[in-house]
C-alpha cells in the first residue's frame, strides 16, 4: 500500500509542477511545447508501475507451471523453488522428441525419393541422428528385389545428397 501512496505522490507532484511551468511562461509560444514536455512525463509517471511486469520472466514461469501441471510427481520439488531439474527434463524430452519427428521425417522423404528415382519397391527406411551432427546420421534402407548396381547406386545417391561419408548409409535388399 505504501507503494502505491508514493506513486500518488509522484504524480501528483509532476502534475503540480506541471501547472507551476505553465503560470511562469511569460509568453503563449512556448506553451505547447511545455505541455507536451510535461504530458510526456505524466504519463511516464503514470507508467511506472507497470513497466517491471512487463520486465518479467514470464516465460520461465510459464514453463515450471506447465511442467507442474504435466508432471504432477514433481510438484514437490517446483514447489520448493528448484524447477531448473523440471525445466531440463522437459527440454531433454521435446529435444528427443523433436529427433524423432526429424528422423521420420528425413526417412519418408528419403522414401518418395528413391522410389520417384529408380524402379524398386522400398520395404523400409530407418533413419538416425538428423537432429545430431552429421557424422551421427545413419541411414538404413531395406528394398524388395534389386541388383547389386541399383543397390549401390542408391546408397552413392543417399550418401551423396546427405553430404554424408557412404558407410553411413546402408542399403540392402530384403
Amino acid at each position: 500500500m505504501t507503494a502505491l501512496g508514493e506513486w500518488l505522490k509522484q504524480l501528483v507532484i509532476i502534475v503540480l509542477l506541471a501547472a507551476f511551468a505553465d503560470l511562469l511562461l511569460p509568453t503563449r509560444s512556448m506553451e505547447k511545447y511545455v505541455r507536451m514536455v510535461m504530458g510526456l512525463a505524466i504519463v511516464a509517471a503514470m507508467l511506472q508501475p507497470i513497466v517491471p511486469l512487463l520486465s518479467r520472466n514470464w516465460s520461465g514461469q510459464a514453463a515450471a507451471t506447465a511442467a507442474d501441471e504435466l508432471l504432477p510427481n514433481n510438484a514437490t520439488s517446483s514447489a520448493s523453488g528448484s524447477s531448473t531439474g523440471t525445466t531440463t527434463t522437459l527440454t531433454q524430452e521435446f529435444q528427443q522428441q523433436t529427433n524423432q519427428a526429424a528422423d521420420s521425417l528425413l526417412a519418408t522423404r528419403l522414401r518418395a525419393e528413391i522410389v520417384a528415382l529408380y524402379p524398386v519397391t522400398v520395404s523400409s527406411i530407418d533413419a538416425h541422428g538428423v537432429g545430431l551432427s552429421g557424422s551421427q546420421l545413419s541411414v538404413h534402407v531395406v528394398l524388395g528385389a534389386a541388383s547389386a548396381r541399383t543397390v549401390s547406386n542408391i546408397r552413392d545417391h543417399l550418401a551423396h545428397e546427405l553430404d554424408v561419408p557412404a558407410r553411413q548409409v546402408t542399403v540392402t535388399t530384403g
